[in-house]
This record gives C-alpha cells, sequence and structure tokens, in this order.
C-alpha cells in the first residue's frame, strides 16, 4: 500500500492571474479531512517550536515558519485536539506584508475555521503606471465599507448572505483607537517632511450565510478586517496636481459547521481566544530586517547624490515618503493581529471558477478526491493523479499509473475516486 500525504510549510511568492474566490466553502460533513492520526497523513509533522503566545486551558498554539529569517512568523490558537494544516506567505502583487493561510478543524472533521490568503486591491489616478490588475490584486479600485466587502465576497462565493452578525464591540472599539493612533504619528511625519499626510481607516464585520454541500445544510459565519490607506503623492514640482494612491487589504476568516451547530462553534472559536497572532520575536527581526534594506537603499541613494545632486534628492524624498508608507502600513498590520485574533490571512485562484477550498488546497499543496459510491470526500496529496480509497474509508492508494488497480493485490475492495472541487463538488 501506498499512502502519500505531504505538508510543506513555506514562503512563496503569490502570483494570481485574474480574479479570485469563486467556490464553495468545505468538505462534506460525512467526510473529515485526513488527520495525523488517519492513514492519509503519516508525513504531517508536530510544530518544532513553542508558540510565542501561552495558550488559554483548553487551546494550544501552532506555529507557522518564516523560512527566510527562520523562525515562526505567526501564532495561530485552536482547540487543544483539532487538526491544523498551515503555510507562510511573504505578500501579494498588492502588498508586501506577510500573511499566514491556515485550515483547522475538529476531530469529527464537521466543523472547521480557515484563514484565507489576504485579499489586496489597489489604484491611483496617476496618469501613467498600468492601468491593469497587478497579479495578486483584486479587480476593485475603489474603498468599499467592511459590511459591503462581505456582501460581495458572499456574492463571488455564491453562498446566500444571510445578514450581519455584529462584531464584539470592544474589539471594534480598539481598532478605531489604533487607526486614530497611526493617522496622528502619521500627520507628525508628514509635517517633519512637508507632504500631505496618509490616512487609513479600517472595518470589522461579520455575516452569516448559508449554502448547501450536497446534500448538507451548512451555515458559515465571514469575518473580515479591513483597512484602506490613502497616500498622497508629493508635488515636488509645484505642478499643483492631486496625485495619490490607494490600497486596501482584507483579512478573511472563515467558520462554517453543519445547519444548527455554528453559534456552539462561533462561541468555541471566540475571536478574543482564538486565531492568529504575529510572534513578537519574528515583529521585531523583520523589521530590523526592513530597517537594514532602508539603509542600504538610503546609503545608495547618497552615493549617487555626489554626481547628480538635485535629481537624488528628489528621488530621496520620494523614497523616504514611501519607506515611511511602508513601515506605518506594516506596523498597523501588527497592531491589529495582536488586537484581534484574526489575522489576514495562500494562494488567490487562478480564474473566477476556483472554489474558495480548492484555493486553501492548492496552498497546502492538497486535492480533494470523493468516493463515486458513498460520496465520501477526503484530502489527500496532489503529488498523484490517481487515488483509490478501500471500502473502510481510511485507507489510501495513490498512483500516477492509470492501468494501476490494486484490486486483488491488496486486502478489500478498493474504489477509484473522482477529483473534484474542495467542497466535494464535480469539476
Amino acid at each position: 500500500m501506498v499512502v502519500n500525504e505531504k505538508l510543506r510549510l513555506r514562503g512563496r511568492v503569490v502570483t494570481v492571474l485574474g480574479v479570485c474566490l469563486l467556490g464553495c466553502l468545505g468538505c462534506s460533513p460525512s467526510a473529515p479531512p485526513p488527520s495525523a492520526k488517519s492513514p492519509a497523513a503519516p508525513g504531517t509533522a508536530p510544530a518544532a517550536v513553542a508558540p510565542a503566545v501561552p495558550a488559554a486551558k483548553g487551546m494550544r498554539g501552532e506555529p507557522i515558519h518564516d523560512p527566510t529569517l527562520n523562525m515562526d512568523a505567526f501564532v495561530v490558537t485552536l482547540p487543544a485536539d483539532w487538526h491544523f494544516q498551515g503555510a507562510y506567505f511573504p505578500g501579494t502583487g498588492c502588498s508586501q506584508i506577510p500573511f499566514p493561510v491556515y485550515r483547522a478543524y475538529s476531530p469529527d472533521g464537521l466543523t472547521e475555521v480557515e484563514g484565507l490568503p489576504r485579499l489586496d486591491w489597489t489604484w491611483s489616478n496617476l496618469p501613467y503606471g498600468p492601468k491593469e490588475t497587478q497579479p495578486g490584486c483584486l479587480p476593485l479600485k475603489k474603498t468599499m465599507t467592511a459590511s459591503e466587502f462581505l456582501k460581495y465576497l458572499s456574492a463571488t462565493l455564491e453562498v446566500e448572505y444571510v445578514g450581519e452578525v455584529p462584531a464584539p464591540a470592544d474589539l471594534v472599539e480598539a481598532q478605531k483607537k489604533n487607526i486614530e493612533q497611526l493617522n496622528r504619528m502619521s500627520a507628525q511625519n508628514a509635517a517633519a517632511l512637508k507632504v500631505e499626510p496618509r490616512t487609513q481607516h479600517g472595518e470589522m464585520a461579520q455575516a452569516k450565510v448559508r449554502y448547501r454541500n450536497g446534500t448538507f445544510p451548512m451555515e458559515g459565519l465571514l469575518s473580515v478586517n479591513l483597512t484602506c490607506i490613502h497616500s498622497p503623492l508629493p508635488d515636488y514640482q509645484h505642478q499643483h496636481h492631486d496625485y495619490s494612491t490607494d490600497t486596501c487589504s482584507a483579512a478573511v476568516r472563515l467558520l462554517r459547521a453543519p445547519e444548527g451547530k455554528l453559534d456552539a462553534a462561533a462561541k468555541l472559536m471566540d475571536v478574543h481566544t482564538t486565531g492568529s497572532r504575529p510572534n513578537p520575536q519574528w515583529a521585531q527581526a523583520y523589521l530590523t530586517e526592513q530597517s537594514r534594506r532602508s539603509q542600504q537603499m538610503l546609503k545608495q541613494q547618497m552615493d549617487n547624490s555626489n554626481a547628480q545632486m538635485r535629481r537624488s534628492h528628489e528621488q530621496f524624498m520620494q523614497s523616504q515618503a514611501m519607506h515611511q508608507r511602508q513601515h506605518e502600513q506594516f506596523m498597523a498590520t501588527l497592531q491589529r493581529g495582536t488586537d484581534m485574533s484574526m489575522h489576514r490571512a495562500a494562494q488567490i485562484a487562478n480564474s473566477n471558477h476556483t472554489m474558495a477550498s480548492d484555493w486553501v488546497d492548492y496552498a497546502l499543496d492538497q486535492q480533494t478526491v470523493r468516493d463515486p459510491s458513498t460520496g465520501q470526500v477526503n484530502k489527500v496529496s496532489s503529488s498523484y493523479s490517481y487515488t483509490w480509497v478501500d471500502d473502510s474509508g481510511k485507507t489510501s492508494f495513490q498512483t500516477n499509473d492509470v492501468n494501476a488497480n490494486p484490486n486483488g493485490y491488496l486486502k478489500g475492495n478498493w474504489s477509484r475516486q473522482q477529483q473534484v472541487h474542495g467542497d466535494g463538488t464535480s469539476k
């Protein structure tokens, strides 16, 4: 018997061609995804480094590793008996700020929470520069409220938007104060540089959605932390042009459960006690590395200024303003992650018809297969083209040979599985 299940936690550049997120929302509740105790996942390794923040009683922290700095970048808190898979991503085509992607599910596989890849989009009124949507960016060219974004996301996911659920008031207030503080800091920095300050605004929102997973009625809770940054561009040539750029980022968490069980799942996965947080030691190391790179850029600019003083001065001021915006944007991300457990969420899909769970499957090097006789759905390695499962539904045989058939050679009755979308629907 050949069983393969690999989970490679590594940093990769997210490259996306087109729009993301079309699809359905998860595995059939009759068939839990493979666990560390299942034959389908013998290669899953435990975390090697303890989480930076101790977990509450009944919870555990799972680290997500940054291979560039060789440190645990994020810690995801989840119930102690749940299964976990996660990966680190260094940013998107719109924003180089890192984010985690993860999936955690209950022992019976009926309840699941996913930290989706962060959704970014940007636009500007500059007369030059690319006009097409950049890889890794949503095709949006405007600001949206958090509530509007959830309705947009629900329509894109093709699920029924039931209604908005109030976000925790203390987290909303903490986010408001955090953004006010960042805007004050931005105004002070802009005054020193004699430029227009960058401003940002942000919101949290939650919404209940409904959909069917085959014959199973399902409910989901979509949560979003949305932040938009407006950056005026300095008018050094005094041409009185009001040029600016805008960037929005949405960190989305999806909690789903069978109909009637969502409230209990939401209580268990309370955003005050569960979710992803940046490791403070990694955050400091990341900022130090960014500062080192900025110092290198500064030195190069100063060297160039010896030959072209005026031109280098203009480039230096522009670079400093850009670095300030990037620095403040990253600080905003870290503070939001500290105050709120839902973090940005690995890979945005390459077409309008890619499923949300396919999206996470791809980031975790997995595929979803379904038993044509029973309808049972399993997560297996994406390294093989053909998968067979025995009549117990727990043991798999994977191969790239189309003619390979374990019946008659291996014990039990084996059924060839169908490759399906991450929610169990046919491709």
